[in-house]
């Protein structure tokens, strides 16, 4: 069956459950990116990838999003992960969001005001949505990490140092940096 068929079947057990159906979907379509569309076929494809417009699934992502930064953040502090992994990984999710968002909106701005037509076999729209949702979602997060940096600016502080920004061209005692 495949990695592809377990995907499709546990998306047609999921019904209408529009949470599941985003994560499924969008799983799908991240591993088809680089693998066979023929594992379930075109009307399989389209059905997944644009699903009816009735709406997008705001709450149920950010939801989503919470749970997962909840668990990693769980394997960071149980000590299962370093801090340095646990915000790489939501990082990359970071950019990876960032860059979908970007290059369909792009797309979308070409369509409308060019009149390019692109032939993919989903819904340029709909994901761009869903993936600006999950990216303000982590960007949430990474603000909050950040959040002394900002209170710092916000303060007024007048230096890089003040700001909690490192001075550059002067190293810490001790030698540090990278050998």
């Amino acid at each position: 069956m495949g990695v592809y068929g377990i995907v499709y079947v546990a998306y047609k057990l999921s019904g209408n459950l529009s949470g599941s159906r985003a994560f499924l979907s969008g799983l799908y379509f991240l591993l088809n990116m680089t693998g066979p569309i023929s594992s379930i076929g075109y009307a399989g494809l389209f059905g997944i990838l644009n699903p009816s417009l009735d709406g997008y699934d705001f709450v149920n992502l950010s939801a989503l999003m919470l749970l997962a930064y909840s668990a990693s953040f769980l394997l960071y502090r149980g000590g299962m992960v370093s801090l340095r992994a646990h915000r790489m990984v939501w990082n990359i999710l970071l950019l990876f969001t960032f860059l979908v968002c970007a290059v369909l909106g792009v797309l979308l701005v070409l369509k409308i005001n060019y009149g390019i037509v692109y032939a993919l076999p989903f819904n340029m729209l709909y994901w761009h949505v869903e993936a600006g949702i999950a990216m303000t979602a982590i960007s949430v997060f990474h603000i909050i990490w950040h959040r002394s940096y900002f209170k710092a600016i916000l303060s007024g502080a007048k230096s890089g140092s003040e700001a909690g920004l490192p001075r550059q061209g002067v190293r810490r005692a001790g030698g540090g940096g990278r050998k």
